[in-house]
């Protein structure tokens, strides 16, 4: 089955998408989805063997500004370096 979310065919087959309801280019994400999804991304990478790295946005595969500003990224990958995303 061929899904659309991340506009590239590869990373639509062998990727994992996560939603949140919310527009963070307004707003951050609330404590209780971003506690969530730290959860979800960590018991994911864990599982599946995925590294900091390897855990992107939206718009590292398509021209978009999902995740939005407000989305600290860096921080919900548990990378432990600086990204410019990570406010």
């Amino acid at each position: 089955m061929h899904r659309a979310h991340a506009g590239d065919r590869q990373r639509n087959e062998t990727g994992i998408g996560i939603c949140l309801v919310g527009d963070f280019e307004k707003t951050p994400p609330t404590t209780k989805q971003l506690s969530a999804v730290m959860r979800l991304v960590k018991t994911l990478q864990t599982h599946y063997g995925i590294s900091p790295q390897q855990t992107i946005g939206h718009d590292d595969v398509k021209a978009t500004k999902c995740p939005g500003k407000h989305f600290p990224l860096a921080k919900v990958a548990g990378r432990k370096t600086t990204d410019p995303r990570d406010r």
